[in-house]
């Protein structure tokens, strides 16, 4: 008669569609806890705005977090892609 809610979460997560939208916000927070890793310059400047695609987008406010952040992208996506069990992210797209 009852069920267990930690069973109709999920379901109820997966039948709405905003699994895929979950997921894309916890490489976000994911990549945020990457970027916390570097330098204080590259947590200031730079911001993920979005995911899709298997690409995360993000602003940079100097050429020098953007290079930065470029000399560990593959460090960073590897990061991304263990915590997130799979191979979710392929590229890092730069806006300066």
């Amino acid at each position: 008669m009852f069920n267990d809610v930690g069973s109709i979460i999920p379901r109820a997560v997966s039948r709405s569609g905003s699994a895929h939208e979950i997921e894309n916000s916890k490489v976000l927070e994911v990549f945020n806890v990457e970027l916390k890793k570097m330098s204080e310059p590259v947590q200031k400047e730079i911001k993920a705005l979005y995911f899709k695609d298997k690409i995360i987008t993000i602003a940079a406010m100097s050429f020098q977090s953007a290079q930065e952040l470029k000399i560990n992208e593959t460090e960073v996506m590897e990061n991304i892609n263990r915590v997130m069990g799979k191979a979710i992210v392929e590229k890092i797209r730069y806006i300066i």
